[in-house]
């Protein structure tokens, strides 16, 4: 099982660093304008990226709250149910999308792609921002991130 019905229902509500949902009216984009920090997996209290939105919603899904440590091995809480195991290759995935409902389900469905996760997500049309196990910025959102501060 990916989550229970609290995973799910997060996305009907705001929430603030990681696991953050948030549904943002189109009328008057500008005064509705919404900063997201995505936080580093790897240290809580600083953020990866602040994405403003101003419509639709975005879900982030990770292992930075619930996954665990044995030895210097970091596994999530995510489980991959083919293999029976915690998912690999991401600590972090967010997604942006028009319903809070799609990018929460989504966010959680493309841990399981593990690196692939970005090109599954730009395959059905969702923008994302993915956070390797090194810290490193992928996705299409990074992609915008890193080209406009150049």
């Amino acid at each position: 099982m990916i989550g229970g019905i609290s995973g799910m229902s997060g996305g009907y509500g705001v929430k603030t660093m990681s696991g953050a949902s948030a549904r943002m009216p189109a009328a008057g984009k500008m005064a509705n304008l919404f900063n997201q920090i995505i936080r580093d997996p790897f240290r809580p209290d600083v953020a990866s990226a602040t994405l403003f939105l101003c419509e639709g919603a975005l879900a982030t899904s990770g292992d930075c709250e619930r996954g665990f440590e044995i030895g210097e091995r970091r596994f999530s809480h995510i489980l991959n149910p083919l293999k029976g195991w915690p998912v690999e290759g991401l600590a972090s995935i967010s997604v942006a999308a028009s319903s809070c409902l799609a990018t929460g389900l989504a966010a959680s469905i493309a841990m399981l792609e593990g690196e692939g996760a970005g090109e599954y997500l730009a395959s059905i049309g969702f923008e994302n921002l993915t956070i390797d196990h090194d810290g490193r910025l992928g996705g299409s959102i990074a992609a915008k991130i890193l080209s406009s501060a150049t």
